[in-house]
């Protein structure tokens, strides 16, 4: 098992955001499209596991979670990484960013990936050196995006499962966004 923490986008935020993506997407190939149904925030991503330790991780995750509320987002413009497209997030960016904290987004001795973490959703993927010319239309057209508001009420673990049609997400355990106690720090 792969598993990482993820705010996942509700349908109809996330086909808002595929209906100003189809343009960009009908008949190119030069990037590898993410499917719209596994669409999500990574908060943290904390590598390979046993289902026993995927068990752990999940109680681990609700107990630090605990006392952080619901959270306020919306998907907002794009830009890329080196070989990433994606699309922003705005909203309640101190409450998500306390979140990702708390899932362990910071901290060297859980997260297995090299850069600082920023909010974003990806939408494609390319191997080449330079982007797809494609990559610059969409972050243009996509510069004043603002899709839908929603409110994340949970996060969620998910093992991603790699297949040659794509990665596939699986949820492990669903994790409440209550106001129950002071957040853990």
């Amino acid at each position: 098992m792969r598993l990482f923490a993820a705010v996942v986008p509700p349908p109809r935020v996330a086909e808002h955001l595929a209906a100003a993506l189809d343009r960009y997407r009908s008949g190119d190939t030069s990037l590898r499209w993410t499917r719209v149904e596994s669409w999500h925030l990574t908060l943290a991503f904390y590598g390979s596991c046993t289902e026993a330790q995927a068990e752990e991780r999940g109680a681990w995750l609700r107990e630090r979670l605990r006392g952080h509320g619901p959270v306020r987002l919306r998907l907002a413009g794009a830009g890329r990484f080196r070989g990433v497209l994606w699309a922003g997030v705005d909203g309640d960016a101190d409450a998500l960013h306390a979140i990702a904290r708390a899932a362990g987004a910071e901290d060297e001795r859980v997260v297995k990936e090299a850069r600082r973490w920023h909010p974003h959703l990806t939408l494609a993927r390319w191997r080449a050196s330079r982007p797809p010319r494609v990559v610059s239309r969409v972050v243009d057209g996509l510069a004043d995006y603002r899709g839908p508001e929603w409110v994340a009420e949970e996060v969620v673990l998910l093992n991603s499962e790699l297949h040659p049609a794509g990665a596939r997400y699986t949820a492990q355990a669903r994790c409440p966004l209550t106001s129950s106690r002071p957040p853990i720090d």
